[in-house]
């Protein structure tokens, strides 16, 4: 569970998602697209083609520990 703050900023991907992309995938448009590091502790919201459906995308996440 994510606890929500102030702090917390979100960040919108307009573009149309595929949701059956793994959470790498979308840390690559993160990435690449927002220009932002998904590990700074921003939250990303993708939406699919219908926009009827969203993925949130929670940054902190260590791969080191894996």
């Amino acid at each position: 569970m994510m606890p929500l703050s102030l702090a917390l900023r979100f960040c919108l991907y307009a573009h149309a998602t595929d949701m059956r992309k793994s959470f790498d995938g979308l840390a690559g448009r993160v990435n690449s697209a927002l220009t932002r590091d998904l590990t700074s502790g921003d939250a990303s919201v993708f939406l699919n083609r219908r926009r009827d459906r969203m993925k949130p995308c929670f940054g902190n996440i260590d791969r080191t520990r894996a």
